[in-house]
């Protein structure tokens, strides 16, 4: 679908170009109203098309980044950050308040936002929790890589809902720019088979194809 608009919008570019660039040609189509002015309306209509397709594949592309970077980084992030919960557990067995301010008692919850939301509110707390987690093991420096990794996946889940909704929006607009283009393209070349009906190779500079006698 994409390289048949991307194609399309190409197609539609080299026969305004080849109308603008030739001088007689675009003498006689201004005998059937398509004159500069025109044309160039015609142009502007298909870069329109144009930057939409862009800016939709720009933010799919993007939106399949975040979701290879979810893919490849989420499962682990998740099994290490269940590891220190249970470490912390082990370290504030006797501590309900600690194990309140850390939200760590009871199962972790399942769902992505609920997991993320649990582990945020527990590596806020690595200047608090450092020197009990290092007694089992677990240093600062795990303790800030795991947070700075469960930061880039709320980033990654942040621009993959974004970057969803933009290709969406922009799809949504390209096909209305589209829309218009054809109907400006199927005017356009209704009118340049009356003008240009005795240079068959014109037409076909269009992109009209032309019946060859004898053939």
């Amino acid at each position: 679908m994409a390289n048949a608009i991307d194609r399309k919008i190409l197609e539609t570019q080299y026969s305004i170009e080849n109308a603008l660039n030739h001088q007689e040609m675009r003498e006689k189509l201004a005998t059937v109203t398509y004159n500069h002015k025109k044309l160039t309306e015609g142009r502007l209509f298909n870069e329109s098309a144009k930057q939409f397709q862009i800016r939709k594949n720009e933010n799919y592309a993007l939106q399949v980044e975040s979701t290879d970077f979810l893919q490849k980084h989420e499962k682990e992030t998740q099994k290490i950050y269940k590891k220190h919960v249970s470490l912390a557990r082990m370290a504030y067995e006797n501590n309900r308040g600690m194990q309140a301010r850390l939200d760590i008692a009871g199962e972790r919850k399942r769902p992505r936002e609920a997991w993320l939301s649990q582990a945020i509110t527990f590596y806020d707390k690595i200047d608090l929790i450092a020197e009990d987690m290092g007694k089992y093991g677990v240093g600062v420096d795990e303790l800030s890589q795991t947070k700075a990794m469960t930061d880039a996946i709320i980033h990654a889940r942040q621009q993959q809902m974004q970057r969803k909704g933009e290709a969406q929006d922009a799809t949504e607009k390209r096909d209305k720019a589209i829309q218009v283009i054809d109907e400006w393209m199927r005017d356009f070349k209704a009118a340049a088979r009356v003008a240009l009906k005795d240079h068959p190779q014109w037409l076909e500079m269009l992109g009209i194809q032309v019946k060859r006698k004898g053939k």
